[in-house]
């Protein structure tokens, strides 16, 4: 029965997984999500079910004339069963209720009785019904962030039970029947609420083994704990994390914090998800503090087809002194930020405003680089997102771009010339590219064998949302 409990937690805990008063990222998990996990958890029960071992069952009884009998029940199977949906459900404030019904279980095996000098043995037939299982699970928050689980409260019932000898002198155990069908009670009363502690005890260690930290690249790392324990209301839990981005050499907070959001819970989803503007620019700006916003640029890197190339004869175009100081000599750009990269979500539409320095260098004949003139850089994009055919996808388009001389090696020159065949060089050359990769869109992946059902990308004021449905594929299904 392990699955069975795992996966109804499942869900929950895709999303799982900060301290500001505010978080940088939302998650929320309705009741129509839980109650597809627990169909998914049932399927699976059903089919452990049909393996199940189910240990041996030996006592004493007192007959009549003839005295104790000892007595095993052995090799025990289940023949056939019924469960009902269990029902799951949230406990505001608390966590999770959870009633289990096992409407009815037929189980088979062999018995085996000794009294006195007399052994006998046969077969039986034990049916059970009206099996009834119910829990209570807190949902909380550990000091470090994470989801926790602790067991509150568990109550069982047994309705009919009754069992049956065959073979033997069966005629005789049948008898007393009613003493071993107590003591299988008993056994599953002793046995099914600590199962349970013990299964949400195991969930609860793998939730404290999650990691609350994603290093993507050797540069930045985000940290997603828990930042204030779930909140749980009667129709979901709702996760703020804290889903903020930090450079791996310097843990330095952005000169910014989190606005408040919150995520409207559109078309009755499964899942939604909210990622605010301040967790991109956490992102920006710790790459930004890392120093690893820069890169150099060749004239082999520059399009075949562009009419400016990197050489101080074409920019002499623009500034009539650099080829005269250096004749027909090769380029190269150092393009670094200034400043970290600024995100603002409004609604409908994501613009993105990037603060550069273009340092211009001269290679000289024995492949020095002497500075000729730096230019600030000042542009902003618009970005439209959306998903489609289970793809993200999007545009951008170039809003404005500015260029002013920051420094110059060569004399004053004016800018504007320059900056309109930059202009047209990213709306042809760039731009479209860009676009058509973005239109074709990127690929959204499953997770263990769970895939997104119609998924909608929404963008809000301060912050994107995104709501899906999900369907669970299991490994046996898939093969």
């Amino acid at each position: 029965m392990r699955k069975l409990w795992q996966v109804v937690f499942l869900i929950s805990l895709i999303s799982t997984i900060t301290s500001d008063t505010n978080p940088g990222m939302k998650s929320l998990v309705t009741q129509r999500a839980i109650d597809y996990a627990i169909q998914v958890g049932k399927d699976i029960a059903e089919r452990e079910l049909q393996s199940l071992d189910i240990p041996d069952v030996s006592g004493s009884a007192s007959i009549g004339p003839i005295g104790d009998v000892y007595y095993e029940l052995q090799g025990m199977r289940i023949t056939s069963f019924s469960l009902s949906d269990p029902l799951v459900l949230f406990d505001e404030g608390v966590g999770m209720g959870i009633r289990i019904d096992v409407l009815d279980i037929e189980t088979s095996g062999y018995w085996y009785v000794k009294y006195l000098f007399i052994s006998d043995s046969g077969s039986f037939d034990l049916t059970a019904k009206n099996i009834v299982l119910s829990v209570v699970v807190q949902i909380g928050m550990d000091s470090t962030g994470r989801l926790s689980l602790a067991y509150i409260s568990c109550g069982s019932s047994v309705g009919d039970l009754g069992i049956t000898f065959h073979g033997g002198a069966s005629w005789l155990y049948n008898l007393f029947s009613d003493t071993i069908d107590q003591r299988i009670r008993e056994e599953l009363y002793r046995k099914l609420c600590p199962t349970v502690n013990e299964k949400i005890n195991e969930i609860e260690s793998q939730l404290q083994r999650m990691k609350v930290t994603f290093q993507l690249d050797p540069t930045v790392v985000l940290e997603f704990p828990l930042i204030k324990p779930p909140l749980i209301q009667n129709t979901s839990i709702e996760l703020d994390i804290k889903g903020e981005w930090y450079s791996t050499a310097h843990h330095q907070e952005p000169p910014f914090t989190p606005h408040p959001f919150k995520l409207p819970m559109e078309n009755n989803f499964m899942l939604y998800f909210g990622l605010s503007a301040f967790s991109i620019n956490s992102a920006a700006f710790a790459y930004f503090s890392a120093g690893v916003l820069k890169f150099s640029v060749t004239d082999e890197m520059v399009p075949k087809s562009s009419p400016i190339r990197l050489t101080t004869n074409s920019f002499g175009v623009f500034i009539p002194e650099l080829p005269k100081r250096y004749p027909n000599m090769s380029m190269q750009i150092l393009l670094l930020a200034r400043e970290p990269p600024l995100t603002k979500v409004h609604a409908d539409n994501i613009t993105e405003s990037v603060f550069g320095i273009a340092k211009m260098f001269v290679v000289l004949p024995d492949k020095t680089l002497a500075p000729a003139f730096a230019l600030e850089i000042n542009s902003s994009f618009r970005i439209d997102l959306s998903v489609s055919d289970q793809k993200l996808c999007g545009s951008i388009k170039l809003t404005s771009f500015n260029l002013s001389l920051s420094s110059s090696e060569v004399g004053p020159f004016q800018t504007k010339s320059m900056e309109k065949i930059f202009w047209l060089g990213l709306q042809i050359a760039v731009l479209p590219k860009v676009n058509e990769k973005l239109k074709s869109g990127f690929p959204i992946p499953e997770f263990q064998g769970i895939s997104l059902v119609n998924p909608l990308l929404r963008v809000n004021q301060d912050f994107l949302m995104f709501a899906t449905d999900v369907k669970y594929r299991s490994q046996s299904a898939a093969e």
